[in-house]
Protein backbone atom coordinates (compact mmCIF):
# COMPACT_ATOMS: atom_id res chain seq x y z
CA UNK A 1 0.00 0.00 0.00
CA UNK A 2 1.36 3.61 -0.98
CA UNK A 3 2.49 5.65 1.81
CA UNK A 4 -0.23 8.30 2.31
CA UNK A 5 0.64 11.88 2.75
CA UNK A 6 -2.11 13.21 3.46
CA UNK A 7 -3.15 11.12 6.55
CA UNK A 8 0.41 11.57 7.56
CA UNK A 9 0.20 15.12 7.55
CA UNK A 10 -2.56 15.13 9.69
CA UNK A 11 -1.14 12.65 12.03
CA UNK A 12 1.42 15.80 11.93
CA UNK A 13 -0.83 18.42 12.58
CA UNK A 14 -2.47 16.30 15.33
CA UNK A 15 0.77 16.06 17.16
CA UNK A 16 1.65 20.08 16.45
CA UNK A 17 -1.85 21.13 18.10
CA UNK A 18 -1.68 19.12 20.80
CA UNK A 19 2.25 20.81 21.77
CA UNK A 20 0.80 24.27 20.89
CA UNK A 21 -2.11 23.88 23.65
CA UNK A 22 -0.05 21.98 26.32
CA UNK A 23 2.86 24.06 26.10
CA UNK A 24 1.76 28.17 24.23
CA UNK A 25 1.41 30.21 27.32
CA UNK A 26 -0.21 32.94 24.43
CA UNK A 27 -2.69 30.54 22.77
CA UNK A 28 -5.69 32.95 24.12
CA UNK A 29 -4.78 35.63 22.15
CA UNK A 30 -5.25 32.74 18.89
CA UNK A 31 -8.61 34.24 17.04
CA UNK A 32 -7.97 33.16 13.44
CA UNK A 33 -11.10 31.24 13.41
CA UNK A 34 -13.19 33.65 14.49
CA UNK A 35 -15.94 35.48 12.35
CA UNK A 36 -15.06 39.04 13.15
CA UNK A 37 -11.71 38.07 10.95
CA UNK A 38 -11.25 38.26 6.65
CA UNK A 39 -8.98 36.90 4.64
CA UNK A 40 -7.96 38.30 1.61
CA UNK A 41 -5.85 35.32 -0.09
CA UNK A 42 -2.59 37.49 0.55
CA UNK A 43 -0.67 38.67 3.54
CA UNK A 44 -3.27 40.85 4.79
CA UNK A 45 -6.03 39.76 7.24
CA UNK A 46 -9.62 42.46 7.90
CA UNK A 47 -10.14 42.84 11.10
CA UNK A 48 -13.66 44.17 12.02
CA UNK A 49 -14.27 46.74 14.84
CA UNK A 50 -17.74 47.83 15.92
CA UNK A 51 -18.08 51.71 15.95
CA UNK A 52 -21.32 52.90 17.73
CA UNK A 53 -22.58 55.94 19.38
CA UNK A 54 -23.67 56.51 23.06
CA UNK A 55 -26.90 57.28 24.64
CA UNK A 56 -29.46 61.13 23.29
CA UNK A 57 -31.96 62.53 25.05
CA UNK A 58 -35.31 61.16 23.70
CA UNK A 59 -37.60 63.70 22.32
CA UNK A 60 -41.22 62.69 23.19
CA UNK A 61 -42.59 65.02 20.13
CA UNK A 62 -39.30 63.67 17.46
CA UNK A 63 -38.85 60.39 19.18
CA UNK A 64 -35.34 58.90 19.04
CA UNK A 65 -32.58 60.30 17.69
CA UNK A 66 -30.07 58.56 15.35
CA UNK A 67 -27.47 57.17 16.40
CA UNK A 68 -23.70 55.52 14.76
CA UNK A 69 -23.85 51.99 14.56
CA UNK A 70 -21.36 50.86 11.81
CA UNK A 71 -18.86 48.07 11.23
CA UNK A 72 -15.50 49.19 9.76
CA UNK A 73 -13.07 46.50 8.26
CA UNK A 74 -9.96 47.76 8.88
CA UNK A 75 -6.62 45.77 7.18
CA UNK A 76 -3.69 44.24 9.20
CA UNK A 77 -0.44 42.98 7.56
CA UNK A 78 1.37 39.85 9.15
CA UNK A 79 4.70 39.99 8.67
CA UNK A 80 6.33 36.62 10.80
CA UNK A 81 6.16 34.11 7.27
CA UNK A 82 8.69 31.46 8.85
CA UNK A 83 9.88 28.28 8.06
CA UNK A 84 12.08 25.41 8.16
CA UNK A 85 12.81 22.05 5.85
CA UNK A 86 14.18 18.79 7.31
CA UNK A 87 15.05 15.62 5.92
CA UNK A 88 16.03 11.94 6.84
CA UNK A 89 17.40 9.70 4.75
CA UNK A 90 15.49 6.76 3.76
CA UNK A 91 18.04 4.23 5.10
CA UNK A 92 17.82 5.96 8.75
CA UNK A 93 14.07 4.73 8.77
CA UNK A 94 11.76 2.86 7.02
CA UNK A 95 8.31 3.17 6.11
CA UNK A 96 6.50 1.62 9.02
CA UNK A 97 8.90 3.73 12.09
CA UNK A 98 9.07 6.76 10.39
CA UNK A 99 5.65 8.63 10.83
CA UNK A 100 5.96 7.97 14.57
CA UNK A 101 9.61 9.14 14.74
CA UNK A 102 9.17 11.75 12.58
CA UNK A 103 5.93 13.06 14.58
CA UNK A 104 7.90 12.57 17.59
CA UNK A 105 10.49 15.14 16.55
CA UNK A 106 7.98 17.56 14.91
CA UNK A 107 6.54 17.63 18.31
CA UNK A 108 9.77 18.69 20.17
CA UNK A 109 10.60 20.92 16.96
CA UNK A 110 6.73 22.54 18.12
CA UNK A 111 7.48 22.77 21.83
CA UNK A 112 11.47 23.86 22.00
CA UNK A 113 11.66 26.00 18.68
CA UNK A 114 8.25 27.32 17.44
CA UNK A 115 6.43 27.65 20.46
CA UNK A 116 8.78 30.07 22.22
CA UNK A 117 9.50 31.76 19.23
CA UNK A 118 5.80 32.97 18.78
CA UNK A 119 5.14 33.49 22.50
CA UNK A 120 8.46 36.17 22.49
CA UNK A 121 6.79 38.08 19.48
CA UNK A 122 3.87 38.26 20.87
CA UNK A 123 4.66 38.94 23.98
CA UNK A 124 7.70 41.97 22.43
CA UNK A 125 5.09 43.22 20.27
CA UNK A 126 2.43 44.09 22.72
CA UNK A 127 5.00 45.47 24.88
CA UNK A 128 6.46 47.93 22.08
CA UNK A 129 2.38 48.86 21.22
CA UNK A 130 2.25 49.47 25.10
CA UNK A 131 4.98 51.57 25.03
CA UNK A 132 4.69 53.92 22.30
CA UNK A 133 1.02 54.59 23.15
CA UNK A 134 1.56 55.16 26.63
CA UNK A 135 0.31 52.36 28.71
CA UNK A 136 3.56 51.14 30.11
CA UNK A 137 5.74 52.10 33.10
CA UNK A 138 9.20 51.73 33.72
CA UNK A 139 11.44 51.30 36.42
CA UNK A 140 10.21 49.07 38.99
CA UNK A 141 12.25 46.02 40.10
CA UNK A 142 9.57 44.09 41.94
CA UNK A 143 10.13 42.72 45.85
CA UNK A 144 8.13 40.93 48.00
CA UNK A 145 7.17 43.60 50.27
CA UNK A 146 6.17 45.62 47.21
CA UNK A 147 4.52 43.17 44.54
CA UNK A 148 1.47 43.03 45.42
CA UNK A 149 0.56 46.71 45.84
CA UNK A 150 2.23 47.36 42.48
CA UNK A 151 0.38 44.42 40.75
CA UNK A 152 -2.98 46.14 42.22
CA UNK A 153 -2.43 49.45 41.15
CA UNK A 154 -1.73 48.21 37.69
CA UNK A 155 -4.78 45.84 37.08
CA UNK A 156 -6.84 49.18 38.82
CA UNK A 157 -5.26 51.50 36.02
CA UNK A 158 -6.87 48.92 32.96
CA UNK A 159 -10.30 48.35 35.25
CA UNK A 160 -11.00 52.03 35.95
CA UNK A 161 -10.91 52.66 31.94
CA UNK A 162 -13.35 49.45 30.74
CA UNK A 163 -15.00 48.43 34.05
CA UNK A 164 -14.00 44.64 36.27
CA UNK A 165 -16.52 42.86 34.03
CA UNK A 166 -13.99 42.43 30.92
CA UNK A 167 -11.80 39.03 31.37
CA UNK A 168 -8.15 40.17 31.80
CA UNK A 169 -5.15 37.75 32.06
CA UNK A 170 -1.89 38.42 33.70
CA UNK A 171 1.74 37.19 32.12
CA UNK A 172 4.51 37.52 34.47
CA UNK A 173 7.97 35.72 33.91
CA UNK A 174 7.91 32.79 36.37
CA UNK A 175 10.78 34.47 38.67
CA UNK A 176 8.62 37.39 38.94
CA UNK A 177 5.81 34.81 39.84
CA UNK A 178 7.72 33.59 42.15
CA UNK A 179 8.21 36.62 44.30
CA UNK A 180 4.38 37.63 43.76
CA UNK A 181 3.72 34.17 45.20
CA UNK A 182 5.87 34.69 48.46
CA UNK A 183 4.52 37.93 48.93
CA UNK A 184 2.72 38.02 52.58
CA UNK A 185 -0.83 39.28 50.83
CA UNK A 186 -0.36 37.02 47.75
CA UNK A 187 -0.13 33.91 49.71
CA UNK A 188 -3.90 34.52 50.53
CA UNK A 189 -5.46 35.65 47.81
CA UNK A 190 -3.84 33.57 45.11
CA UNK A 191 -6.25 30.88 43.69
CA UNK A 192 -4.57 27.14 42.47
CA UNK A 193 -6.58 24.83 39.86
CA UNK A 194 -5.65 21.93 38.32
CA UNK A 195 -6.68 21.52 34.56
CA UNK A 196 -6.36 18.04 32.36
CA UNK A 197 -4.25 19.02 29.08
CA UNK A 198 -3.88 15.96 25.84
CA UNK A 199 -0.55 15.63 27.52
CA UNK A 200 0.07 17.38 30.64
CA UNK A 201 -1.84 18.28 33.15
CA UNK A 202 -1.21 22.14 33.83
CA UNK A 203 -1.42 24.24 37.48
CA UNK A 204 -3.58 26.96 36.90
CA UNK A 205 -3.09 30.14 39.37
CA UNK A 206 -5.12 32.76 39.70
CA UNK A 207 -6.08 36.36 41.47
CA UNK A 208 -9.04 37.96 41.88
CA UNK A 209 -10.61 35.83 39.31
CA UNK A 210 -7.62 36.76 36.97
CA UNK A 211 -5.54 33.87 35.22
CA UNK A 212 -2.19 34.49 36.05
CA UNK A 213 0.26 32.77 32.46
CA UNK A 214 3.99 32.23 33.58
CA UNK A 215 6.57 32.04 30.90
CA UNK A 216 10.20 31.84 31.06
CA UNK A 217 11.70 35.02 31.71
CA UNK A 218 13.88 34.75 28.16
CA UNK A 219 10.50 35.36 26.73
CA UNK A 220 9.20 38.15 28.10
CA UNK A 221 11.53 40.95 26.55
CA UNK A 222 10.89 43.83 24.52
CA UNK A 223 12.83 43.30 21.83
CA UNK A 224 14.31 39.91 19.74
CA UNK A 225 16.23 39.46 16.64
CA UNK A 226 14.76 37.10 14.81
CA UNK A 227 17.19 34.87 12.42
CA UNK A 228 16.78 35.10 8.26
CA UNK A 229 18.50 31.33 7.82
CA UNK A 230 20.70 33.18 5.13
CA UNK A 231 24.30 32.47 5.53
CA UNK A 232 26.17 33.43 8.38
CA UNK A 233 22.83 33.09 10.04
CA UNK A 234 22.03 29.43 9.82
CA UNK A 235 21.18 28.22 13.00
CA UNK A 236 17.85 30.18 12.98
CA UNK A 237 15.65 30.91 15.69
CA UNK A 238 15.85 34.07 18.21
CA UNK A 239 17.62 36.01 20.65
CA UNK A 240 16.77 39.20 22.95
CA UNK A 241 18.57 42.02 21.27
CA UNK A 242 21.21 44.08 23.04
CA UNK A 243 18.68 46.94 24.09
CA UNK A 244 16.02 44.59 25.14
CA UNK A 245 14.09 45.50 28.45
CA UNK A 246 12.72 42.88 30.65
CA UNK A 247 9.26 42.77 31.27
CA UNK A 248 7.62 42.55 34.58
CA UNK A 249 4.31 41.62 33.47
CA UNK A 250 1.54 42.46 31.09
CA UNK A 251 -2.16 43.08 32.47
CA UNK A 252 -4.41 42.20 28.98
CA UNK A 253 -8.12 42.20 28.38
CA UNK A 254 -8.90 39.47 26.27
CA UNK A 255 -10.47 41.35 23.58
CA UNK A 256 -7.28 43.93 23.48
CA UNK A 257 -4.83 41.62 21.47
CA UNK A 258 -5.71 39.55 18.37
CA UNK A 259 -3.09 36.65 17.10
CA UNK A 260 -3.96 34.89 13.84
CA UNK A 261 -1.93 32.00 12.40
CA UNK A 262 -3.03 32.17 8.21
CA UNK A 263 -0.78 29.00 7.66
CA UNK A 264 0.49 26.61 10.42
CA UNK A 265 0.93 23.41 8.58
CA UNK A 266 3.39 20.67 7.40
CA UNK A 267 3.55 18.82 4.12
CA UNK A 268 5.84 15.72 3.70
CA UNK A 269 7.39 13.78 0.32
CA UNK A 270 8.24 10.12 0.37
CA UNK A 271 12.03 9.23 -0.57
CA UNK A 272 9.99 8.90 -4.39
CA UNK A 273 8.56 12.43 -4.10
CA UNK A 274 11.90 14.12 -2.86
CA UNK A 275 13.63 15.04 -6.24
CA UNK A 276 16.47 16.08 -4.44
CA UNK A 277 17.62 13.45 -2.58
CA UNK A 278 16.73 9.55 -1.80
CA UNK A 279 15.26 10.47 1.69
CA UNK A 280 11.94 11.79 3.79
CA UNK A 281 11.58 15.24 3.68
CA UNK A 282 8.75 17.78 5.56
CA UNK A 283 8.74 21.37 5.43
CA UNK A 284 6.66 23.29 8.33
CA UNK A 285 5.53 27.06 7.56
CA UNK A 286 3.70 29.12 10.12
CA UNK A 287 2.77 33.04 8.64
CA UNK A 288 1.21 34.38 11.23
CA UNK A 289 1.30 37.86 13.48
CA UNK A 290 -0.51 39.77 16.21
CA UNK A 291 -1.98 43.06 16.87
CA UNK A 292 -3.87 45.29 19.62
CA UNK A 293 -6.31 46.87 18.75
CA UNK A 294 -6.15 50.50 18.62
CA UNK A 295 -9.69 50.82 20.18
CA UNK A 296 -8.86 48.42 22.55
CA UNK A 297 -5.84 49.73 23.95
CA UNK A 298 -7.07 50.96 27.16
CA UNK A 299 -7.44 47.31 28.45
CA UNK A 300 -3.96 46.79 28.16
CA UNK A 301 -0.98 47.76 30.50
CA UNK A 302 2.61 46.36 30.56
CA UNK A 303 5.21 47.01 33.07
CA UNK A 304 8.61 47.02 33.01
CA UNK A 305 11.89 46.43 34.80
CA UNK A 306 14.20 49.25 32.94
CA UNK A 307 13.88 52.45 33.30
CA UNK A 308 12.84 54.46 29.65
Amino acid sequence: MAFNTIQASQVFQSKLDEVIIDESTTGWMDRSSEKFIQYDGGDTVMIADLVMGGLADYDREKGYKRGKLALKFTPYKLTQDRGRSFVIDAMTVNESNFLASAATAMGEFQRTMVVPEVDAYRYSKIAKEAISNNRASFGYTPTEETIFKKLMEDITKVQEEIGSSEKLVITMPLSIANVFYNSDKAKNLVNTNQFNGSELNTTIKSINGIEIKTPPSKLMKTDYKFSTGNTGDEEGGFEATSTAKSINWIIAAESSVVAVNKLDAPRIFTPEQNLDAYAWKFDYRRFHDLWVLKNKLPGLWVNIKENS
